[in-house]
């Protein structure tokens, strides 16, 4: 089961969302071992780190190595949570974060326009 604490920053809409998911998908068993297989539990006795290899198209990023595993760290499971839930949240989540990349996007640019107008006013 999710933890409630993974619910608690989204915003109302965000929640509705989150919510038609969860009752508009379910992952097949077989799907969902498949899924698990990407990723890496490592624990230090308080906390369970989910790792997950990590490739980035971008020229001279630094390469993922949490811990020295050379895997990316994805999250931290919450008490009382599975890999299982922790993909399921994930999945719910995936439109919820691709709307805020995209606000955060047309906010930089707009900022970045102001800029642009600005310094035109001034020159």
């Amino acid at each position: 089961m999710i933890n409630a604490r993974r619910l608690a920053n989204l915003t109302d809409e965000e929640r509705d969302v989150y919510i038609d998911r969860c009752r508009d998908i379910s992952i097949p068993e077989k799907e969902m071992e498949s899924m698990k297989l990407d990723y890496t539990i490592l624990g230090d006795g308080k906390k369970k780190y989910v790792l997950c290899e990590c490739y980035r198209n971008v020229k001279n990023a630094p390469l993922p190595d949490y811990r020295g595993t050379g895997l990316a760290l994805t999250g931290v499971l919450l008490r009382g949570e599975t890999l299982e839930d922790f993909i399921l949240h994930k999945t719910y989540m995936k439109p919820i974060i691709e709307n805020r990349v995209e606000e955060m996007l047309n906010f930089g640019n707009a900022l970045r326009q102001r800029k642009i107008n600005r310094d035109k006013r001034a020159g």
